[in-house]
């Protein structure tokens, strides 16, 4: 799942500070990875806990010139996000079955379930820090001019 913040102009303020004679750019990436915490912040305490792995994992890592990615790596995360079954987001494909079997080993048995609920903990912390991040950028960059 990748959700992405685009900050158009930005290489045309890097040539303008270049033509004043100032490498803005190590400052500039800082003020990015600063707004990529920020959302990190936003998105943690919205993701459900069982045993702590999911939250624990979601990390901040440099991905590019000035591009920062906010996620994780756990091959579970999506079913969380959009949840499973005929409880899931109808907007992606889930399966039509209407209940499955596995066998638990943090329960020790089996458990049936006819899917979970989506918990939207990966869009809703960027859309309740989308606006924070890029503020954070802005006063980061205005610190550096001052």
């Amino acid at each position: 799942m990748e959700i992405d913040i685009r900050c158009e102009g930005i290489e045309r303020l890097l040539g303008r500070f270049q033509q004043m004679g100032l490498n803005s750019e190590p400052f500039l990436d800082r003020a990015v990875e600063k707004g990529a915490y920020r959302l990190q912040a936003e998105i943690k305490p919205l993701v459900p806990v069982d045993e702590g792995t999911l939250r624990n994992s979601i990390s901040v890592e440099k991905t590019g010139h000035l591009q920062y990615s906010v996620g994780t790596n756990l091959e579970y995360a999506p079913y969380v996000e959009y949840g499973t079954g005929k409880l899931g987001d109808p907007s992606v494909p889930h399966t039509e079955k209407p209940y499955w079997r596995y066998f638990s080993d943090k329960l020790g048995h089996w458990v049936t379930t006819s899917g979970q609920p989506a918990k939207h903990f990966m869009h809703n912390g960027f859309e309740n820090g989308k606006d924070e991040a890029v503020e954070t950028v802005r006063k980061e960059l205005l610190k550096w001019l001052t």
